[in-house]
């Protein structure tokens, strides 16, 4: 499988070209940056860990193209969200704000649990490295609204940390009278932000032109 890799600058990204260059099934197509030159996107399936306006871009250049595409940047605005999900009508699309292997069965554990707990507490607390901004991740935002559309009238606190070198830490606590439980996610390493994006695109190869998510790759 030939990989274009978005976003191959940044720790993700790093870590991708790392895991394709080692694999035996996968080459690396390219790792263009912002300008996308026409030869940029010859490959099977394009990753893109970069930004926003970088995604944007690179949907308008492969306008005309059935070319499929993951998505792992975050930090999309409503109408971007929007052309995201249209582009399933031309490509194959997956877009997660989490490509850690387990997310999508932590995410069912952690709506099931506060589902059947109505009446607890709830905190969603983040972890993650001290230089990246104090703002809900697209991991937290994604399980706010998942909990907001189960129970929209639900108080959900949130709890922002950011220490160290930490790759990330999702953490729900329901808070029961006189006991707690606490379900979390740790991410040891930002290559497993890499691993589970090329799983993705593994998945994603030879299906029909959809937008999908990781949950559907369960």
């Amino acid at each position: 499988m030939r990989v274009v890799v978005m976003g191959a600058g940044g720790r993700v990204g790093q870590a991708l070209l790392a895991r394709i260059n080692a694999a035996d099934d996968l080459t690396l197509a390219g790792a263009p940056g912002r300008a996308l030159p026409a030869d940029s996107l010859n490959g099977d399936v394009v990753i893109d860990f970069s930004s926003p306006p970088g995604t944007m871009a690179l949907l308008d250049r492969l306008a005309g193209t059935e070319l499929p595409v993951v998505v792992g940047t975050t930090g999309f605005d409503a109408a971007q969200t929007q052309r995201l999900r249209d582009e399933g009508a031309h490509r194959p699309i997956l877009v997660a704000a989490n490509f850690t292997p387990g997310f999508a069965a932590f995410r069912s554990a952690l709506l099931g649990l506060a589902q059947a707990l109505p009446r607890a507490g709830l905190t969603l607390s983040e972890t993650y490295n001290a230089a990246k901004k104090l703002q809900p991740s697209g991991t937290t935002l994604g399980l706010q609204a998942d909990i907001a559309a189960q129970a929209p009238e639900r108080a959900l606190d949130l709890d922002l940390r950011r220490e160290g070198e930490v790759a990330g830490i999702t953490t729900l606590t329901l808070a029961l009278d006189g006991a707690q439980i606490a379900l979390t996610l740790s991410v040891t390493s930002r290559d497993a932000y890499a691993a589970g994006a090329l799983e993705a695109a593994r998945w994603l190869m030879g299906r029909a032109p959809g937008f999908y998510t990781v949950s559907d790759t369960l």
